[in-house]
């Protein structure tokens, strides 16, 4: 397929045009390019000077490799560059027409290199740049409220930066704001489909693409279920884990989260990304989702109807929770590491049954429900972490008492 991006400059396939077009002199030919990182500064001049020659003699121009995207749109902005356009309008006209945002991120880097430009204007600030990817979930909201008071936090919408799509927009928000770290918060909505995690796989490795190519340090929220699997096979009923433990997934979205973290660790083999994978105990708080455990209890509990909990034969299931709070508090002190570990966790190290988290909100909020157990012919098992020793380096440790948190969390949410 042809696409004009002007009047007198178009890219194409090479094997796509026409015999006329292949024998007129209107050709440039970029496949001699690789579709990745290591094209010389001189080799990207010579394609761009190519096409401008052509440019001026023939009054046209055809800039073809082999599929019509990467090398010859980068080639495009770069004659268009030559020929008086500014870099950014240059690229936003390339982009604009292509009407897909898919360009090599590497090839781009070649490109501003040759041509001595930078792609974007660079927004002045004090502080180092902190963006943080998923922003507007319930983890993602509580951070930035959090690290907006000592740090320069940046948190674009998925309008703004759609990473199912590419990496463009994430690349160049992180030059434009000189952003030196990456906080990885994306959950999707549904997160026990396999749509969700295919999806969550490609996002992860765009925004790691970008990092890689922008020099940031990446940290990936991940979470304790990457042990679901361990849990499920020790046959302890408290499986302790620590930094040590290999973990062990079962369940989608356990499964998710460990494919993320082996992604994360690649990239930090394979690229020298400097990354730290984040697992921190259940997280609740204020204006969490309502379709978890606790804001269902809470929702049971204010109706008065009866809470059934569940007994299994070795016992009652049990969560280790941690507050949103205390977690963004030790996210705030790692953060301000000059060397973050590979891997950290931060928890509270202790459980709560159902049945006792279901007694406590009752309590709480003096509810006639009835609670009741339910037996279950099947073997329950909890994950208690240990936190990481650079936490406790750190002074961090809980500081809001589970009956607390749940009685804010009562007062306080609106959702429910």
């Amino acid at each position: 397929m042809i696409t004009s991006i002007t009047n007198s400059i178009s890219t194409a396939a090479y094997t796509e045009l026409s015999d006329e077009i292949l024998e007129s002199g209107k050709v440039a030919d970029v496949r001699e390019l690789v579709d990745r990182r290591g094209n010389s500064v001189n080799a990207i001049k010579h394609q761009i000077e190519k096409a401008a020659d052509i440019l001026l003699t023939q009054g046209e121009v055809f800039i073809a490799c082999d599929m019509g995207v990467s090398r010859s749109r980068v080639i495009a902005v770069g004659l268009l560059v030559r020929i008086g356009y500014d870099f950014d309008a240059a690229f936003r006209l390339v982009m604009q027409k292509a009407g897909d945002p898919e360009i090599n991120l590497q090839l781009l880097r070649s490109l501003q290199e040759a041509i001595l430009v930078s792609h974007s204007r660079k927004v002045a600030q004090a502080e180092e740049g902190i963006l943080v990817l998923g922003g507007s979930g319930f983890v993602g909201r509580e951070i930035l409220a959090s690290l907006r008071h000592d740090f320069q936090v940046y948190a674009p919408t998925s309008r703004e930066i759609d990473l199912r799509t590419g990496t463009i927009d994430l690349f160049r928000f992180i030059d434009a704001y000189d952003c030196k770290q990456i906080l990885y918060s994306i959950h999707p909505k549904s997160h026990h489909s396999t749509q969700a995690l295919s999806s969550s796989v490609g996002m992860l490795k765009n925004a790691l693409d970008v990092a890689v190519e922008t020099g940031c340090r990446f940290v990936y929220l991940s979470s304790l279920v990457v042990f679901n699997g361990n849990a499920k096979s020790t046959g302890e009923y408290v499986f302790d884990v620590s930094e040590e433990v290999t973990p062990f997934p079962f369940g989608t979205y356990s499964e998710s989260k460990w494919l993320g973290e082996q992604l994360v660790q690649i990239y930090r083999v394979n690229h020298g990304l400097q990354v730290t994978v984040v697992r921190p105990s259940g997280l609740y708080g204020n204006e969490m989702s309502p379709v978890w455990l606790i804001p269902k209890l809470v929702e049971k509990a204010k109706r008065g109807l009866p809470i059934v909990t569940h007994e299994y034969q070795n016992g009652l299931p049990a969560f280790e929770l941690l507050h949103i709070r205390d977690f963004c508090a030790g996210i705030k002190l790692l953060l301000g590491q000059i060397n973050m570990p590979d891997l950290v966790h931060i928890g509270s190290s202790e459980v709560i049954t159902t049945r006792d988290l279901a007694s406590c909100i009752v309590e709480i909020l003096d509810s006639s429900s009835d609670l009741s157990l339910e037996k279950i012919n099947d073997n329950t098992h909890t994950i208690r972490s240990i936190p990481s020793d650079i936490m406790k380096a750190t002074g961090w440790a809980p500081a809001i008492p589970i009956r607390e948190g749940l009685g804010e969390l009562i007062q306080t949410c609106s959702r429910w």
